[in-house]
């Protein structure tokens, strides 16, 4: 995690399958995502990038840019707080961070997943509740 600090992640239904799905690779291994070469090490951090651009997304998207669809698409759906804190981002104001060390645990249940849902849905085309299909816009 960033800056060596610990960050609890509350799991999804959705991740807790694809934990399970894994078990069999990873159960005596430190990570979910073992690495190829070494498995006492985590996969490579381009591993998802390259998938994606296998996908047929390269350029248009990379495994980073995930956090920023979550923060915006969660944006009308959760207090900016408990957005901030599930991308582990520090609180900007210093009084704030001196006052309020809450890490929105409980808060970020729900989130995390409404997160897992939304994935699910742009996995089958589809947004929650909406016909139209989910498309990429190429930018201009």
């Amino acid at each position: 995690m960033k800056m060596n600090r610990s960050h609890t992640v509350p799991l999804s239904k959705q991740a807790l399958r694809v934990s399970q799905v894994m078990e069999p690779v990873s159960r005596h291994r430190p990570w979910v995502f073992p690495s190829i070469r070494n498995p006492l090490e985590h996969m490579h951090q381009q591993t998802a990038n390259a998938a994606l651009i296998r996908m047929g997304f390269g350029g248009k998207l990379v495994a980073h840019s995930m956090r920023s669809i979550a923060r915006t698409a969660g944006a009308g759906h959760f207090p900016r707080e408990v957005l901030e804190s599930a991308l582990a981002h520090q609180k900007e104001d210093e009084i704030e961070a001196a006052y309020n060390r809450s890490d929105y645990l409980e808060q970020r249940r729900p989130l995390m997943q409404w997160w897992g849902n939304y994935v699910d849905a742009a996995r089958r085309q589809t947004l929650l509740g909406e016909e139209e299909p989910l498309r990429i816009v190429e930018g201009e």
